[in-house]
């Protein structure tokens, strides 16, 4: 016998616990609400149906094994486990007992939830997360339905049921594949190793799918919904999110299909801090991140809610402006743009007007225009607008374009007038925030068409895994390039954090004496792997020079 009997109401399991009512079912198992009489209390039990699976008692040792590690990650956002059994020949979890909604219910009633709600929910569950991974511990079915919201708005982790612990032997054999195909991490579905960026992944699409009200890649009806999302998962781009504001960055960047490129966890979690940092008091006209699609100069930030017309108050005439005032930016828009403007009637009509109007005039214009236009005004116009725009909404308008165009506007926000060429320091900031914010391949773009001065200037000015993800991606000549001018201590961070094929790659172009003393200066445990992913008559020139 290979499954238990069916599970019914009143039925004791362990000799101390009495099923209830059956709370949910999946393709791994059921849960049930079930008292402890022992300590009268009430918990979740789990069962595994192991019986559909082969190796079925390798399956149920493993469970234990699970179990047991699972039981060590003390994180209050992730369910506590309290005891293990078999009734029968399949493994029951006793878990906490969760009260409350899952996001998968949240979403069904609302569609989408809010910037800072989302960013709010992401940072419980990647804290939770963290704490799984560094125990050994990969959830590997991160899902809206595994996310519990308590009833006092805590956010809980789930059905670790097909987690599966660094080290141990795999939970599913070759060919087969344990999950929901939305949530499958692409390197998953390949059968590769599961580890944390698996994790990211799936936490990229919950994101996605909370932001935008859709799931980025579930296609087809029917029995051949899952080939087909699958097969999307792994061939096709996430489509351009038009509502997720400030994190739509982020969410690509957890979509990177290279696990190796994908966002950290640490970068994930300043980018939702970000989101989540109350905003500075406003001093005149400040730049304001809006939703995509949209940006520019405002006075002040935007209510949460519209005023209503008895809150507004009368209207007061306009009045003749004074001479020389510069007016309200967001009275200057009014009416200047219409829709479907061609790119050189918008360039002419940029030309008339200075950095702050012209970044106004542009917050709801279509970022392949808007691309077009700047790259028809010039360099010193173009920069300080790019400037000025969101750093949310200065992205999109680089990932509109090639990567030889991206690096032309990139090169002109950096530039700084009247320095006979000398990168500006608070515009190589900007360009950081902007860059971290494209996927690995049109950011790599981008810089590959800066000199390399300015390289230097925007990557120095970004965190090194950040940098990191970039170079690897960039052609390997123009990446040795990059390394070799970087400051030694900042060129050691990025060498930490590049991963080694490419990099390798990249060292080939470096003179060995360079090489040595970028190996010496990162130290660590990784230089012997890189050494021996280099050419062999590199790999000997850098060993007679270390």
């Amino acid at each position: 016998m290979t499954t238990t009997e069916p599970s019914s109401p009143g039925r004791v399991l362990g000799g101390r616990y009495r099923l209830v009512r059956p709370v949910a079912r999946g393709g791994m198992g059921e849960v049930w609400l079930a008292e402890d009489a022992l300590l009268d209390r009430r918990v979740a039990l789990k069962s595994l149906l192991l019986g559909a699976f082969p190796d079925a008692p390798e399956l149920r040792r493993r469970a234990f094994r699970e179990a047991k590690a699972l039981a060590r990650v003390a994180h209050p956002g992730i369910v506590g486990i309290y005891d293990v059994l078999v009734d029968g020949d399949d493994p029951w979890i006793v878990m906490e007992l969760v009260r409350g909604v899952s996001l998968a219910d949240v979403l069904a009633e609302r569609a989408t939830l809010p910037e800072r709600d989302a960013a709010r929910t992401a940072l419980a569950l990647l804290d939770a997360l963290d704490a799984a991974h560094r125990s050994g511990v990969v959830h590997r079915d991160v899902k809206p339905a595994n996310i519990m919201v308590e009833d006092d708005g805590r956010v809980r982790l789930i059905d670790f049921g097909i987690a599966y612990v660094g080290g141990a032997s795999k939970l599913t054999r070759t060919g087969l594949i344990v999950g929901t195909a939305d949530y499958l991490a692409p390197e998953r579905i390949k059968g590769a190793d599961a580890g944390p960026p698996a994790d990211l992944w799936s936490l990229g699409v919950v994101l996605f799918e909370a932001l935008e009200g859709r799931s980025p890649f579930r296609r087809g009806e029917g029995a051949d919904a899952p080939s087909a999302t699958l097969w999307a998962v792994m061939n096709e781009p996430p489509p351009r999110p038009v509502a997720s504001g400030r994190l739509a960055g982020p969410v690509l960047r957890l979509l990177e299909k290279d696990p190796a490129a994908r966002l950290t966890s640490d970068a994930l979690r300043r980018a939702l801090r970000r989101v989540l940092a109350p905003p500075a008091p406003a001093r005149g006209p400040v730049v304001v991140d809006r939703p995509i699609g949209c940006g520019g100069v405002v006075d002040r930030e935007p209510p949460d809610e519209p005023p209503t017309r008895a809150d507004a108050g009368p209207r007061r005439a306009a009045g003749p402006r004074p001479p020389g005032r510069a007016g309200d930016p967001g009275e200057r828009v009014a009416g200047r743009v219409p829709p479907g403007v061609r790119a050189d009637e918008l360039a002419r009509m940029l030309a008339g007007t200075d950095a702050d109007g012209a970044a106004a005039m542009l917050r709801d214009v279509p970022p392949e225009t808007v691309r077009d236009a700047l790259s028809r005004v010039g360099a010193r116009l173009a920069g300080p607008v790019l400037r000025r725009l969101p750093r949310q909404r200065a992205a999109q308008v680089l990932a509109a374009g090639s990567a030889r165009t991206a690096g032309a506007l990139l090169a002109a926000v950096l530039a700084e007038r009247g320095t006979g060429g000398r990168v500006d320091g608070r515009a190589a900031a900007h360009a950081a925030a902007v860059l971290q914010m494209l996927g690995s391949a049109p950011a790599a773009g981008a810089v590959a068409g800066l000199d390399t001065r300015a390289a230097v200037a925007v990557l120095s000015a970004m965190p090194p895994d950040e940098a990191a993800r970039i170079l690897a991606r960039a052609e390997p000549r123009a990446a040795a390039e990059i390394l070799g001018a970087l400051p030694p201590a900042a060129a050691s961070r990025v060498i930490g954090a590049m991963p080694v094929r490419p990099l390798c790659a990249a060292l080939g172009y470096v003179p060995p004496a360079v090489v040595a003393d970028l190996l010496r200066a990162a130290g660590g445990s990784r230089t012997e792997t890189i050494l021996r992913n280099l050419d062999r008559p590199v790999r000997e020139k850098v060993r007679r020079r270390l």
